[in-house]
Order: structure tokens, then sequence, then C-alpha cells
């Protein structure tokens, strides 16, 4: 393929992802973890394939920029997210600091006996 060929196919393949995103809308709309992870999953590729078409062309794409710069949005959705799980995880530690499901008694305590 020719450098143009190349930078085209990537730029379609950046499309692509997006459109993706956008037909899974009403199938992501229920679940916020889910979504979110789509959506940071197509920023990633679409990311680095307009970065590749750039190079493909013989354009300096620059330094390379973490998503939690390119989109501080998803990075403030991803850690509410993940201060939710641990608020969750906290909510069901038992006093000893063993995290357990919720509505699960403990396992009864065994002791180990001993003989000659």
């Amino acid at each position: 393929m020719s450098p143009v060929e190349r930078a085209a196919a990537y730029e379609e393949w950046a499309d692509f992802y997006e459109w993706c995103l956008e037909q899974r809308a009403a199938e992501l709309a229920g679940d916020r973890v889910k979504r979110h992870l789509v959506a940071e999953w197509t920023d990633s590729m679409t990311y680095c394939c307009r970065r590749s078409a750039a190079w493909a062309r013989g354009e300096d794409p620059g330094e390379w920029v973490p998503q939690s710069q390119r989109r501080p949005d998803l990075h403030a959705e991803h850690l509410a997210i993940v201060a939710e799980i641990i608020a969750e995880l906290d909510a069901r530690r038992d006093p000893a600091g063993c995290v357990r499901k919720v509505g699960q008694p403990p396992e009864p305590k065994r002791e180990l006996v001993l003989t000659s």
C-alpha cells in the first residue's frame, strides 16, 4: 500500500470504531461501567489510528498524550467508578478486614488439632 492509501485506511478504521460506539449507544445506555470501558477503548483505538494515519502521511504526530490528558471527561468518570467500587468493597468488609459477599455469613472458624 502507498503511504496515502495506508493513511486513508487508518482514518477509515478510526471512523469505524467511532461508528461502532454510536451503534452500541442503546445497548450501553443501561450499564454505566460497560459504557465507560467501551468509550475508553474506542478513544484509545481512534487515537492510535489517527496518529498512525499522520505518520503514514509523513507528518509528525507529536508526543503521545495520555488519555487522562486528552479526555479529562473519561478520566474523571474512571476515577468516579473506581471510587464507587472501593466504597462498595469497604462497605462489605467485615471487622477482621476480609472482604465477603453481602448477605453471606462468615465461614466458621476451624481449629487444627495436632495429635501424636
